[in-house]
């Protein structure tokens, strides 16, 4: 089938395939996540009571001004290296 725009000839194959299906990102779709210094226990317990889990501990040197200090980063689910490895850049 071909259908015709203009004097051009435009195939369906700009069509997305019936297989794929597109839907909106939901709440359940995002980590929750937390960063806090390590020095601050109180917080650690707090986003450990909320039901985080410590997925990184661990010092960055990103030029801040906690560059250096001891981190912390909670989530509630297994986050992928990329959004670790982005987060840790924050400081």
């Amino acid at each position: 089938m071909t259908f015709l725009q203009g004097r051009s000839r435009v195939s369906p194959s700009w069509r997305v395939d019936d297989h794929l299906s597109v839907r909106p990102l939901s709440v359940d779709d995002l980590p929750v996540v937390a960063r806090a210094l390590s020095t601050n226990p109180a917080s650690t317990r707090v986003l450990e009571k909320v039901g985080l889990a410590e997925v990184w501990r661990g010092r960055s040197d990103h030029g801040g001004p906690t560059s250096g200090m001891k981190r912390v980063v909670h989530a509630d689910r297994a986050l992928t290296p990329g959004l670790l490895a982005a987060l840790v850049a924050l400081g």
